[in-house]
């Protein structure tokens, strides 16, 4: 069967690379006929001065000739254009660089939507935050999954005939609403950075929030869960409603509410909150899900079966 262009066999080699986390950079090889990662390769970006000493340093200890391998990067951001600057470190990446380095054009995508395609080989723990049952990408199905860690990532998996797209989107910079006087104390505290509020600013915090921080801490830590878990359950609502994922959301990251059940509560009050097209998003159930350390470079080897696997299957 003929193979569609960039489709390689199952012996070609792929560079899995992960510039997501802060102050690392991570690398495996693999094949699509052995996607499990056995050997990885950890570097802190301090000590390098690009990107391009690590892939060398990488071929160094490998072993593995860098020219004639496929490669996936994920970082943190927006994966667009060619001269990508990456988060917290003092690189910047060239997707033609890379290219010709390699000799095999690139894929660069962002870390949400890597973790997003974890999930299609392999679904992790999940919880139940609202609704019932698992998450299903079987028949036809839009999922809305959002990542809470240093910020505020999302992405749609978009499933029709078995075909799987991930689409990466920056919704956590999107404009906050506040709804009553403590969320209007926490904007205007927020507001002297400039700009619109957005949602990650009100619940992740960050640089210059810490005008915030002193509001909330006139909150008992429980109140405090209580107003991020509907501020998140807002947020993932009106993501549903603009991306048409009427499937389900995925929440994940070290930075989510604990979902204790006042929290819970407090969540679901702010999903089902509007009116429009109530009954669609009161039907959709939400999970809080566990992934595993690597699932970064395990979305990006998902990736890499789904792009070479053969034509009608």
């Amino acid at each position: 069967m003929p193979r569609r262009e960039g489709e390689g066999h199952l012996d070609e080699r792929w560079l899995l690379i992960d510039i997501a986390h802060q102050g690392e950079v991570r690398l495996a090889c693999v094949t699509p006929a052995r996607p499990e990662i056995d050997k990885l390769y950890t570097f802190e970006t301090a000590s390098l001065p690009t990107f391009t000493d690590a892939l060398l340093r990488f071929e160094r200890e490998s072993g593995q000739t860098l020219h004639g391998m496929n490669a996936i990067v994920a970082i943190a951001g927006a994966a667009v254009g060619d001269a990508i600057p990456v988060v917290r470190t003092r690189w910047n990446i060239s997707r033609n660089g890379i290219t010709l380095m390699l000799g095999r054009p690139v894929t660069i995508l962002n870390d949400t939507a890597a973790k997003a395609w974890a999930t299609i080989r392999r679904m992790p723990a999940c919880q139940a935050v609202r609704g019932v049952g698992l998450p299903d990408f079987s028949g036809r199905s839009r999922h809305l999954f959002i990542s809470m860690a240093d910020g505020i990532g999302t992405a749609i998996i978009d499933v029709h005939d078995g075909h799987v797209t991930v689409l990466e989107a920056e919704a956590g910079h999107s404009d906050f609403a506040p709804q009553n006087d403590l969320e209007f104390a926490l904007c205007k505290a927020i507001a002297p950075l400039g700009g619109p509020v957005t949602y990650e600013q009100v619940l992740i915090g960050g640089e210059g929030t810490a005008g915030a921080a002193a509001v909330l801490a006139k909150l008992s830590p429980a109140q405090q869960a209580e107003l991020r878990g509907n501020i998140l359950g807002r947020l993932a609502s009106n993501l549903i409603l603009a991306s048409g994922a009427w499937s389900g959301v995925m929440l994940d990251g070290r930075s989510l509410p604990t979902f204790d059940p006042a929290t819970r509560r407090a969540f679901d009050a702010g999903f089902v909150a509007r009116k429009s097209f109530r009954r669609l998003i009161n039907a959709a159930p939400c999970w809080r899900i566990e992934q595993q350390r690597e699932a970064v470079l395990a979305g990006a080897a998902t990736l890499m079966l789904q792009r070479t696997r053969p034509q009608g299957t």
